[in-house]
C-alpha cells in the first residue's frame, strides 16, 4: 500500500480523510530546522501554511 493509501485510510477512521503535502525542501532551503527523533521521524518545529498543499483525494 502506498503512502497515499495509508494516510487515506488511516484518516478514515476518524471521518473525512485529509491530506496536506509539506513542502520539506523548500522550508529547508529557507532556513526551517528539522531534526530526526529516535524512532526515525523527521520533525520541525512548525509548518507556516504557506508551505502545505492540499491533495485532492476525492478521485481515489
Amino acid at each position: 500500500m502506498g503512502r497515499r493509501r495509508t494516510a487515506l485510510a488511516v484518516g478514515a477512521r476518524y471521518g473525512v480523510p485529509v491530506i496536506l503535502e509539506v513542502h520539506a525542501r523548500r522550508m529547508h532551503r529557507q532556513g526551517h530546522a528539522f531534526f530526526v527523533a529516535e524512532n526515525g521521524v523527521w520533525l520541525t518545529d512548525a509548518v507556516p501554511a504557506e508551505y502545505l498543499e492540499l491533495i485532492d483525494t476525492r478521485a481515489e
